[in-house]
């Protein structure tokens, strides 16, 4: 037969008191870590979907232009707000209007606005040249630099 087992002792079964704490205290640090890195990303993601937003806007206003065969026009708005537009006679009929989050700020002036005539050429206020769209939330800021062929071009600062 074989050589038997010691026996155990319940005395050292289970962990202290001391190296339960010590766990815990590590998965609330950790846990504090991923909640700040997970709320910074999703701050950012809300200014990356406005700058989305506003740029693919631009684009749509273009297409419009080109397939209705009438100018469209992106206008800019008080309070962050932007809508788009196409013409009928010496008319605008509203297509809709876009709301930017309001923990978010655009540069425009209210007023400006760009319009694509029905062959996609866009014509811009005169101030600035070229002109900018700057799109801020909190430090984070982003460029946008739409052109005369309705090109987007975005940049993070």
């Amino acid at each position: 037969m074989g050589v038997p087992l010691p026996e155990r002792s319940n005395k050292h079964a289970g962990f202290t008191l001391l190296e339960l704490l010590i766990v815990v205290a590590m998965l609330a640090i950790l846990g504090g870590i991923v909640f700040a890195s997970f709320s910074k990303l999703r701050s950012q993601m809300g200014l990356e979907q406005s700058v989305a937003k506003v740029s693919q806007d631009i684009q749509k206003c273009r297409s419009l232009a080109i397939s209705r065969s009438r100018n469209c026009r992106l206008k800019f708005q008080s309070g962050n707000r932007y809508s788009v537009a196409l013409s009928a006679g010496a008319n605008w009929n509203n297509q809709y209007t876009v709301s930017l989050p309001a923990n978010i700020r655009g540069s425009w002036q209210t007023g400006d606005a760009i319009t694509f005539n029905s062959r996609g050429y866009a014509s811009f206020p005169a101030a600035p040249n070229p002109y900018v769209i700057t799109i801020t939330k909190g430090n984070d800021t982003y460029v946008i630099v739409p052109t005369m062929v309705g090109a987007v071009r975005v940049v993070k600062r």
